[in-house]
């Protein structure tokens, strides 16, 4: 299942039961403050939970862009070889 920064109305509803606690140093909580302020975000942990939806959707862009690069190598490597043997 993809997630999307932009929620439904359904998303919205849903209640965010789960707690999860992590450490950090306090260069990267500091880093998290600055950019929660400077996007006027009200709450720590919409912050942290806009962040991670940014960094899955990255992932999932990235992955897709790898997959597509191996495809197009394959399919060159297909015609260099289909070349090779005389086949184009």
């Amino acid at each position: 299942m993809r997630y999307t920064l932009i929620m439904s109305d359904a998303d919205q509803a849903e209640p965010k039961s789960q707690r999860v606690v992590m450490m950090m140093t306090p260069s990267e909580l500091r880093a998290v403050d600055d950019w929660r302020f400077a996007r006027r975000i009200s709450s720590r942990g919409e912050a942290m939970r806009q962040l991670v939806a940014f960094g899955i959707e990255a992932s999932e862009k990235e992955q897709a862009v790898e997959e597509s690069a191996a495809s197009l190598l394959a399919r060159e490597e297909g015609l260099r070889a289909s070349k090779r043997k005389g086949k184009v």
